[in-house]
C-alpha cells in the first residue's frame, strides 16, 4: 500500500487483506468486484479510520465472529474528518430505514455484489462496523431499489456490528431484498446502536447506553463499549 500510495491514505475500494491464523498482517492488494470469490467475507470500516485501523478492526472483528481465515475483503471507507463522516452516515443511516438516499459507498457496494452475483459467485458474507454497518444495509436497500441481484449472497449471511440501524428493521425489511441471515450484534449499551439504531425497546439499556456514553471517546479500545461488539473490561453482554 505505501509503495502504491506514498504516504496518502487508499481510495475507497475493496482491497484484499492477506492474514495469518493469528490475525498478523501480510498483505493489502487492491480488487475489483471481479476478485470475489465463493464465500468471502467483505468488511467495510466505520468512521474516522484509517486504512491501518480500517485493517486492524477488521481483523478484530473478523476474529471474534469465527469469520478470520487467511484473507478477507476489506471495503474501504475513507475519513474525512468527523463531521463530514457524520453527514455521509447519516445519508446511509436514511436510506437503510426509508431508501431515499444513499452514500457512494453504498451504491458501489450494491454494484459489487451485484456484478458478483451474475459471475455465480455465493456465500458472501458482509460484516460492517458502526458507518460501515449502516453502509451495508443501505447497501442492501439500495440494490432492492435498484433492482440489482443478491444472489451472491445465498449461503451467506449479513452482520451488523454496533451499527446505527434498527435491529428489528434490518432482520424483517432487509431480509427480505437480501435473502440471507441479518443479525446485528453489539455491547450492552452501546450509545451508536442503542440511541442512533433506536434500539430503544429496553428502558434500563437506554439509561445504560447514556451512562456509557463518554467512553465511546476513549483511546482505550478495551473501555469503548464501541469498539468491538464483545468483550473489553467495561462490558456488560453481547446484544442480539
Amino acid at each position: 500500500i505505501r509503495r502504491l500510495y506514498g504516504n496518502n491514505e487508499p481510495p475507497a475500494g475493496l482491497y484484499r487483506i492477506e492474514v495469518a491464523e493469528d490475525g498478523a498482517f501480510f498483505d493489502a492488494s487492491k480488487i475489483s468486484s471481479s476478485g470475489l470469490s465463493n464465500r468471502d467475507v467483505i468488511f467495510t470500516n466505520g468512521m474516522k479510520n484509517g486504512f491501518q485501523s480500517a485493517v486492524r478492526n477488521g481483523t478484530a472483528h473478523l476474529h471474534q465472529a469465527g469469520l478470520l481465515t487467511d484473507s478477507y475483503v476489506l471495503n474501504f471507507n475513507p475519513t474525512r474528518g468527523f463531521v463530514p463522516d457524520i453527514l455521509e452516515a447519516s445519508r446511509d443511516i436514511v436510506g437503510a430505514h426509508t431508501g431515499l438516499t444513499h452514500s457512494t459507498l453504498a451504491g458501489g457496494l450494491a454494484d459489487s455484489l451485484h456484478t458478483a452475483s451474475l459471475r455465480g459467485v455465493t456465500g458472501l458474507q458482509l460484516v460492517g462496523h458502526s458507518q460501515g454497518g449502516a453502509i451495508t444495509a443501505s447497501a442492501l436497500r439500495y440494490a432492492g431499489k435498484a433492482g440489482l441481484s443478491l444472489r451472491s449472497l445465498a449461503g451467506g449471511g449479513v452482520s451488523l456490528h454496533g451499527a446505527p440501524v434498527n435491529a428489528w428493521m434490518a432482520r424483517t425489511r432487509l431480509l427480505d431484498r437480501a435473502g440471507a441471515d441479518i443479525v446485528s450484534r453489539a455491547q450492552f449499551g452501546d450509545a451508536v446502536h442503542v440511541l442512533g439504531g433506536l434500539n430503544v425497546a429496553n428502558p434500563l439499556e437506554v439509561l445504560i447506553s447514556i451512562y456509557r456514553a463518554p467512553a465511546l471517546f476513549s483511546p482505550d479500545t478495551s473501555i469503548s463499549p464501541h469498539a468491538l461488539t464483545c468483550g473489553g473490561r467495561t462490558s456488560l453482554v453481547c446484544a442480539w
